[in-house]
Formats: C-alpha cells, structure tokens, sequence
C-alpha cells in the first residue's frame, strides 16, 4: 500500500525548487518498504527511508538521478 505522507510533502518542496513549477509533482510511501518515490516529468525517483532519515536525500536525489539543480 503507498501513501502521501507529511514526509512526501517534504520531499515534493525539495523537488518544486529543482524542476519547472509546470512539472506535475507526486511523491507515495511504500509502507511495505517506508520507501518514497518522486514522479515528475516522467522520471521516477527513488529515496530510501535510511537516505530521509540521515538527511542526505537531497543530495542523492539531484545526483544519482540528474536533475539539474539550479546555480
């Protein structure tokens, strides 16, 4: 079963500031896994709960998956 959580709202903030606010934004939690995934443009995104939980997401999400963060 996925969810939005107050977690995915967190992460579809992030990701607003990293794509064209055209871009259709919906981020679920797997409960299964506590997994999240990102879906924007096409493109799904995968974080971990461990990667939430020690802060680096962020990070991990614009890079292993090459959204173009703005300078």
């Amino acid at each position: 079963m996925k969810s939005h959580t107050p977690e995915c709202a967190k992460i579809e903030q992030f990701a607003a500031t990293l794509v064209p606010v055209k871009s259709y934004l919906v981020c679920v939690q797997d409960f299964d896994t506590k997994d999240y995934t990102l879906q924007f443009d096409g493109k799904s995104v995968s974080i971990t709960q461990q990667q939430f939980a020690d802060g680096m997401w962020q990070e991990t999400s614009a890079q292993d998956h090459r959204i173009d963060v703005p300078a």
